[in-house]
This record gives C-alpha cells, sequence and structure tokens, in this order.
C-alpha cells in the first residue's frame, strides 16, 4: 500500500470504533436476540414488584435498566425525567437495577436506594445519586456509603434506619431478581430503555430519546 492508502484505512478504522464505543456507552450495545423486525423483547412486562410511576391503564409503558454509577444513566436521566413530567400518567415507567460488574459501587448504592424505598424516598433518593454521581462513585465504599447516609439525611430519612435497612437480604434479592429479566432480554449495557416491550434504539440526542417515546403516545 501506498503511505495515502494507509492513511485512509487507519481513518476507517478509527471511524468504525469511535461509533461502535458510542453505541455501547449510550445503551446500545446489547446482544439482539429479537425475532421479526430485529429488536428483542422484554419479556418480563412491568409487575407488581417493580418500582413505578403513572397508571396501570397507561398506553405506553416504559421499563428502564439502569446503574446508579453508570455515565451514560446519569446522562439521560434529566430527558428521561422531563418525559415523565410532560407525559405525567400516559406513560407507565418501572425502574430496573442493573449494577455492571466494572461498577463497584452501583450495588451499594441501589442498596442504599432501596433503603431510602421503606421510608417511601425511592425515587427522591435515586434522583440524587444521579445528580451527585461525580462525588460519590470516586470514593471508597466506607466513604460513598457516608455519602449516601449524608444524602439521606438531607432528605429528612431516618438515617439509622436507613443505614441497617441497607443490608436487607430482600434488596440484595430484588437486584439479582432485576438483573436476571433484564439477562433474559440480552441486555448488557446500560442505560437500556423498553418501549411498550420492545428495546429503544440508541439516541444521539435528548430529541430523539424523546421523540421516539412521544411518537407511541400518537
Amino acid at each position: 500500500m501506498t503511505k495515502k492508502e494507509i492513511l485512509i484505512w487507519v481513518g476507517v478504522v478509527t471511524a468504525i470504533a469511535v461509533i461502535l464505543f458510542g453505541l455501547v456507552t449510550l445503551g446500545g450495545g446489547i446482544s439482539d436476540n429479537g425475532k421479526g423486525n430485529g429488536k428483542p423483547k422484554l419479556k418480563d412486562l412491568i409487575t407488581e414488584n417493580d418500582h413505578t410511576l403513572g397508571t396501570k391503564t397507561a398506553k405506553v409503558t416504559l421499563v428502564e435498566y439502569s446503574d446508579f454509577q453508570c455515565p451514560a444513566c446519569k446522562i439521560y436521566h434529566a430527558p428521561l425525567q422531563k418525559v415523565l413530567e410532560k407525559y405525567g400518567d400516559k406513560i407507565q415507567f418501572a425502574f430496573r437495577h442493573f449494577p455492571l460488574p466494572q461498577h463497584k459501587l452501583a450495588p451499594l448504592a441501589s442498596y442504599y436506594a432501596e433503603a431510602a424505598g421503606k421510608q417511601n424516598k425511592f425515587w427522591e433518593m435515586g434522583n440524587v445519586l444521579y445528580e451527585k454521581q461525580e462525588e460519590w462513585s470516586i470514593l471508597s465504599e466506607a466513604d460513598a456509603e457516608n455519602k449516601f447516609i449524608e444524602y439521606g439525611k438531607a432528605l429528612g430519612l431516618d438515617v439509622e434506619k436507613l443505614k441497617t435497612d441497607s443490608t436487607l437480604q430482600e434488596f440484595k434479592d430484588r437486584i439479582v431478581t432485576d438483573k436476571a429479566s433484564g439477562s433474559r432480554a440480552g441486555l448488557e449495557w446500560t442505560p437500556t430503555f423498553y418501549l411498550n416491550g420492545e428495546r429503544m434504539e440508541s439516541s444521539n440526542s435528548e430529541e430523539e430519546f424523546i421523540q421516539q417515546i412521544a411518537e407511541k403516545l400518537l
């Protein structure tokens, strides 16, 4: 090859690598084991055991598999809140835990979100965990736990109960159950969203993400 041809091939390979990284980072990197239209199907639809917002009679269901320590999940959190605020009871939303193995503090964060849920503050704690992700995600487990207790105190929670409840086996079992349901759908990365049972396409912008949901409401 000439030097020019080598440079062209290097550019092509680099571009492909960037595209693949973007798909994985933004939640598109899952095994496509669906049929028909090629989209993986969510077999485990919304149940009474899920944390949900909205109504059961909503036309649209949206299930999110997320990891509190995942930077991409934090990016999607803001537009997701806009969708839920805008459409309200027109959407039934369910949150499921899917802590990735490389995020060592993600399970602990999930336990504290669940413990806050015992005091009716699951969603509030989840919001704080995303908003302050850069603060606690770089800490040791002990220091991160102190931060979670600090967040709970700011939310007006009984912090002693919060700390005790975070160790409950029922929450560890819940995370295992959530991950298993995601794995059955072929999920490998977070965040991954299922809209009316079908995996949503990766979005390159907040507007595109919102538009995919809005189209189902027409």
